[in-house]
């Protein structure tokens, strides 16, 4: 498993490879996932947070004023110029990503807003599993802190079981899709979408899974998984 420094350099590179492809017009393009925003609304999101995370500027963070104020400032920047502003944050962004206590966050958020902008416009090669697979893992051992499951929830996916909650027997047991999962859990999938994964058991609620709020209509990707 790459260290978090590794696994950001790796999606900055492919992000990279995505922008320099696209003709101007597409820049403009809407990103289903992140509907408010066009594709150079999210390369200013992504340079914002790591802006902010080099400059201890984290009020607010990850509410949506902090995000939107990240495409306020640097949403006018020429795609070319965001992502050399990007590659200037990399020596200090490399520092937060390791040692004892690295910041994780930054990379669950740009392999979530790389899938996001793959998504959107395509790219020359698919998300790699091992980009997203060891943060769906994360999400699964962390998730109980945020969703306090009504009982005991035992997940499993890709191969793999996780338990959420206390307690010594499952009160519910959810089969999802790895990668379904994973987008799930950034609230990249609605509500309807996931309790039509198979569940045993009482609903612990689902609803509360996902780190961010699901999205209210279904959203369906072409992604290579």
């Amino acid at each position: 498993m790459r260290s978090p420094a590794l696994s950001y350099r790796a999606s900055f590179h492919r992000i990279r490879s995505v922008v320099g492809r696209l003709p101007a017009q597409r820049f403009d393009a809407r990103v289903p996932a992140c509907p408010e925003w066009s594709v150079r609304d999210l390369l200013a999101h992504l340079v914002g947070v790591a802006a902010d995370h080099v400059a201890g500027r984290l009020d607010g963070a990850p509410g949506p004023l902090w995000t939107h104020r990240h495409v306020r400032e640097h949403r006018r920047l020429a795609p070319d110029d965001l992502m050399d502003r990007w590659q200037e944050l990399a020596t200090p962004l490399g520092t937060l990503l390791s040692g004892a206590q690295p910041r994780t966050t930054l990379v669950h958020d740009i392999v979530q807003h790389e899938a996001d902008l793959l998504a959107a416009v395509g790219g020359p090669q698919p998300l790699p599993r091992d980009a997203w697979l060891p943060l769906l893992d994360d999400l699964c051992r962390t998730a109980a802190s945020w969703m306090a499951p009504e009982g005991v929830l035992v997940v499993r996916s890709a191969g793999r079981s996780w338990w959420i909650g206390e307690g010594t027997r499952p009160t519910a047991m959810l089969d999802a899709p790895a990668f379904e999962l994973w987008r799930g859990f950034f609230g990249r999938r609605s509500l309807r979408q996931m309790t039509a994964w198979p569940l045993v058991g009482s609903d612990p609620g689902l609803a509360r899974l996902p780190r961010f709020p699901p999205r209210e209509s279904d959203l369906a990707e072409d992604l290579p998984q």
